[in-house]
């Protein structure tokens, strides 16, 4: 059985830093992104905090697993009564409702409106433009390779956030 040769010193600092760059654009991408958030929730009116609690209702409702406001809280990290009022404000603009899960009557989901959803997109859709005029670029091998990376790194930094709570 033969063994790979060691890599050479060169190779070892181009690997090191080519991660070190990967993370760093990681990092950028996550601040970003939350910068983002800051001028849409400005521009559409609404709390910062209220779009990421959309988020999470309409992931879990067109993954037809509607979430209750004590899982929401867990998600965002809220205390019950911060939790409720953000729901009550949300409610009251007319973004989401509450209503018995189909599946088991003694849960009270949230559900996000279709006015929630023109909201979102309204905020979102330029955002979702310059990013399908960036990844044009890509062929579909090369598209393919970067959605598995990027979604194996969104599963890393769940469980990496998981870690600090749990």
């Amino acid at each position: 059985m033969t063994q790979e040769p060691a890599p050479r010193p060169e190779q070892n600092a181009a690997s090191a830093a080519l991660h070190w760059s990967v993370a760093k654009n990681l990092q950028e991408i996550a601040l970003a992104s939350e910068r983002y958030v800051d001028v849409a929730a400005r521009s559409g009116h609404v709390h910062r905090t209220d779009l990421h609690a959309l988020n999470e209702i309409l992931r879990n409702q067109d993954s037809d697993a509607p979430i209750t406001a004590s899982e929401l809280a867990g998600r965002l990290g809220l205390s019950a009564p911060a939790t409720t009022a953000l729901i009550d404000r949300l409610v009251d603009h007319g973004h989401v409702r509450r209503a018995r899960d189909k599946r088991d009557g003694r849960r009270v989901a949230l559900f996000a409106t279709d006015d929630a959803r023109t909201t979102g997109a309204r905020l979102f859709r330029p955002l979702g433009a310059a990013l399908s005029t960036m990844s044009s670029a890509y062929t579909a091998d090369e598209l393919r390779l970067i959605d598995g990376f990027l979604a194996r790194a969104a599963a890393t930094i769940e469980r990496a956030a998981a870690s600090h709570t749990g």
